[in-house]
């Protein structure tokens, strides 16, 4: 979350977020793992105006990035399918 960030400049600071991931070397239990990560973004109240929806929203653009290929950082547009959540009954 970029809070008073545009949408460019959310996406700039995700694709950072995105490289310093990528090209940091991290150990575990002493052997070398590279890692990659994969963001997608949303604006607030321009691409939800409530949180679920907004959340909802940059969900479907981080599936858009990993089905793209992963390592990416992919924004909410109109044409990306939103996944409404069904609650679970009860029983």
């Amino acid at each position: 979350m970029f809070p008073n960030s545009t949408s460019q400049e959310a996406l700039k600071r995700a694709n950072e977020l995105r490289e310093m991931v990528a090209g940091h070397v991290f150990s575990l239990g002493g052997s070398v793992v590279k890692l990659t990560a994969s963001f997608g973004v949303a604006s607030y109240l321009h691409h939800g105006n409530t949180r679920e929806g907004w959340v909802s929203a940059a969900d479907a653009a981080l599936c858009k990035a990993k089905n793209d290929g992963r390592n990416r950082v992919e924004a909410f547009t109109e044409s990306l399918q939103i996944q409404e959540t069904v609650p679970a009954s009860l029983p």
